[in-house]
């Protein structure tokens, strides 16, 4: 991962891990990945291209300077997902050169992410439960550059809360059948909070405490929010 763009990292295990795991080809694996991100509202090309293949590993990955992730899909149906959510800035106030994480891509990758990886378990076949770990950061040189939350409204751009060196990890057990539910954004809204709250800020603005997603605060993507929504069942408001 590049140290010019701030990374989010998503995890997941499956309680009951597959111990035979059902053959995969890398073809039939990039279809399905494929398929399952088409409704995500940024568009991330994972499985546009076929994975390259290790022991009991698929990987996923692209370093182009437009596109950039990984996806790790282990064939006992745990994975690993490696998104950007932003990027380098000045930060207004006192001119410091920091990782400026968006919140509304940290909110919308989450809750992709969870779904993605609980659609991943439950295709080879996991049921159970899913432990779920997302950070920021990892993987990454923390010493170059701190990392802040920005947002974006109608003044542009700007950090919010406070500036850190160091992002803890924040994790979660989910029942499988619930992941693939209406009711994720409200599940997964607890590691948004906590997350957040390590850089001061005490509640997101992108998902609300009934698991509403806020589309009004995805500034500029209210659209592409709305569709990735109803495609995933869930509820929304402006």
């Amino acid at each position: 991962m590049t140290t010019d763009q701030a990374w989010i990292t998503v995890k997941a295990t499956p309680s009951a891990p597959m111990t035979d795991p059902h053959r995969l080809s890398g073809e039939a694996l990039a279809a399905w990945v494929r398929n399952h991100v088409s409704t995500w509202p940024a568009p991330i090309p994972i499985g546009a291209e076929e994975p390259r293949t290790e022991p009991a590993l698929f990987v996923f990955s692209s370093d182009g300077p437009d596109i950039r992730y990984a996806l790790e899909a282990h064939t006992d149906g745990s994975s690993v997902l490696r998104l950007p959510v932003g990027g380098l800035r000045r930060n207004p106030a006192d001119g410091e050169t920091v990782l400026a994480v968006g919140e509304g891509a940290v909110a919308w990758i989450s809750v992709a992410a969870v779904r993605l990886a609980s659609a991943y378990a439950e295709h080879l076949g996991c049921r159970g439960e899913l432990s779920i770990e997302v950070n920021l950061g990892e993987g990454t040189a923390m010493n170059s550059y701190p990392h802040e939350i920005w947002n974006r409204g109608s003044d542009g751009f700007h950090p919010v809360g406070t500036r850190v060196r160091s992002v803890r990890p924040c994790g979660a057990r989910f029942s499988l059948a619930e992941c693939g539910g209406a009711s994720l954004p409200l599940l997964v809204r607890p590691l948004l909070v906590e997350l957040l709250g390590q850089f001061g800020l005490i509640d997101s603005r992108h998902i609300d405490v009934d698991g509403v997603v806020r589309r009004g605060n995805f500034t500029g993507h209210d659209d592409r929010i709305l569709a990735w929504v109803t495609a995933i069942g869930a509820a929304s408001r402006p």
